[in-house]
């Protein structure tokens, strides 16, 4: 199955998803992570600011803000690089050329620093916990040296098996799910 194929059907699924059923959805797998030892051991943990279409990442930001924990943004950088600033709540957002939101911060965050990074995307393998983003790589990238926790927040949806990974791709290490909890 080719990925472009793959990236548009289920962005499409997402886009047409009813607002209720996707807000009841996210809390449920929201619990799931706040419940796990991934989140209760994390001090600092990477968020991506969510599209409009994307799992809501925004309660659990507030979530880690009353918990004391570090918060920290993406930054695309130049020479498809990504680096993590830390988000405060009076940090201003700037939108991306990527039409992302992203921290108005100069407090970068060392990659050893973060010891939890909720990675986004639109497909994934539940058997190979690899994933398909939205097609730059950063994620894979940034991840192939990176030696703290990672997870997802996955609607059922984005549950696909079956297509191929190329080299680069790089694994999860938990997908958080409804149908298939704790994988």
């Amino acid at each position: 199955m080719d990925k472009r194929f793959l990236r548009k059907k289920v962005m499409q699924h997402l886009k047409e998803k009813e607002d209720a059923e996707k807000k009841e959805q996210e809390c449920q797998i929201s619990e799931q992570l706040v419940a796990s030892e991934f989140w209760k051991e994390a001090q600092t943990i990477g968020f991506t600011y969510p599209l409009d279409f994307e799992f809501n990442t925004l309660p659990l930001i507030k979530q880690a803000w009353s918990e004391q924990k570090h918060v920290v943004l993406p930054k695309v950088c130049p020479n498809h690089q990504m680096f993590f600033y830390l988000y405060e709540k009076a940090t201003p957002l700037i939108e991306s050329s990527f039409g992302v939101l992203e921290p108005d911060s100069n407090k970068q965050i060392a990659k050893e620093q973060i010891d939890l990074l909720i990675v986004p995307g639109l497909v994934f393998d539940s058997v190979t916990k690899k994933r398909i983003g939205f097609g730059g790589g950063f994620y894979d990238r940034y991840l192939a040296d990176y030696t703290g926790k990672s997870c997802s927040l996955v609607f059922d949806e984005q549950l696909i098996e079956g297509w191929e990974s190329e080299v680069h791709d790089q694994a999860i290490d938990r997908l958080f799910t409804l149908e298939r909890k704790n994988l």
